[in-house]
């Protein structure tokens, strides 16, 4: 996740080494967003995904369009499947329990 404590962005901004895989994450996720910012446009996202995949003008036409049609048809189909046959029993319980332990623990909930 990007979302690393402050210290270490400063850390990174100063010219440091990032030192954990979330650090790496905070630099790469900044790289993008800047990028979005400058010009939010389908071509930056187009351009960006080649740069941190590597692949070519086909390769990322092609893998963005899935995207697109991943998010916007097949995933509301799987969330109404959801709602309709229930969630995947190993993954809800242990949701819930780890959302449960984070709002405790944040003192968001009581006992």
């Amino acid at each position: 996740m990007p979302f690393v404590p402050l210290e270490n962005r400063g850390s990174m901004t100063c010219g440091n080494p990032p030192r954990t895989v979330g650090d790496r994450c905070y630099l790469e996720y900044t790289k993008l967003i800047l990028a979005w910012l400058k010009e939010r446009r389908w071509t930056t996202a187009h351009n960006e995904f080649k740069r941190v995949f590597d692949v070519d003008d086909a390769q990322a036409t092609k893998t963005l369009a899935y995207l697109v049609f991943l998010i916007r048809e097949v995933m509301p189909y799987e969330e109404k499947m959801v709602i309709k046959n229930g969630d995947i029993p190993s993954y809800r319980p242990w949701y819930d329990e780890t959302m449960k332990k984070m709002e405790k623990e944040n003192g968001t909930i009581q006992d």
